[in-house]
């Protein structure tokens, strides 16, 4: 069964209010084409009001491009200053 996009984009958003304050986030938004959600020049944020325009800014039309979209990530994320905990 395919998830409704109301709650795919209701657990984004807790997702995001429940996160740690320090952590620092960045959105991919993906469908036929990777975008990232936040302007070139913030690359993280830790500001939820940073974060809520990026996700709404997602197209949710055609295709999805996912393997294009974790490769954007794991580039992104590899380029923060905070260390990672696994």
């Amino acid at each position: 069964m395919r998830p409704k996009l109301t709650d795919v984009m209701a657990a984004a958003r807790s997702f995001v209010r429940s996160s740690n304050p320090e952590n620092e986030l960045f959105l991919v938004n993906f469908n036929e084409r990777v975008t990232v959600g936040l302007p070139d020049i913030i690359r993280f944020t830790n500001r939820v009001d940073e974060l809520e325009p990026a996700r709404l800014r997602a197209s949710l039309s055609g295709q999805t491009a996912l393997y294009d979209a974790v490769i954007e990530a794991l580039d992104r994320s590899r380029s923060g200053s905070r260390d990672r905990k696994c």
